[in-house]
């Protein structure tokens, strides 16, 4: 007669890869906050069913509403602050730079409607060739 080796089971071990997934875990919630993006003005952006995100390869401005005494917007172009009188100036820097990039203007939900349409109006002037408008994420 022969004998036959009983043949052991294969096992998987739990425990390296429970300590793996946790590891992995703790890195990702102590990464997150470091890595949120602020910007210099301090926006309220109007909610939305979609959004995209946030790219470092985009041209984004952003537009606050005219606050007392003086009662002008202000605007900021990749998180630098520019003079509203003039702002189509750097913008045209940086469209001239990166054409193809995605220009996204984020205006607060007070500011003016007309300032916003504007701003979209020259921002297409100056050869953009793709622009968003940026929103919160409705909930």
């Amino acid at each position: 007669m022969k004998r036959t080796a009983k043949a052991s089971k294969a096992e998987i071990m739990i425990t390296p890869l429970c300590d793996v997934s946790f590891t992995l875990l703790v890195v990702l919630m102590v990464t997150t906050p470091i890595m949120m993006v602020t910007s210099p003005l301090n926006i309220t952006l109007p909610k939305a069913a979609t959004m995209e995100p946030r790219q470092s390869a985009n041209i984004t401005v952003t537009v606050t509403p005219a606050i007392p005494p003086d009662n002008i917007n202000r605007v900021s172009i990749n998180e630098k602050i520019v003079p509203f009188e003039n702002y189509a100036a750097y913008l045209k820097k940086e469209i001239d730079a990166h054409p193809d990039r995605l220009v996204i203007i984020k205006a607060d939900r007070y500011v003016r409607h007309g300032i916003v349409v504007s701003i979209i109006s020259t921002t297409k002037k100056l050869g953009a060739q793709r622009i968003s408008v940026g929103t919160a994420q409705r909930n």
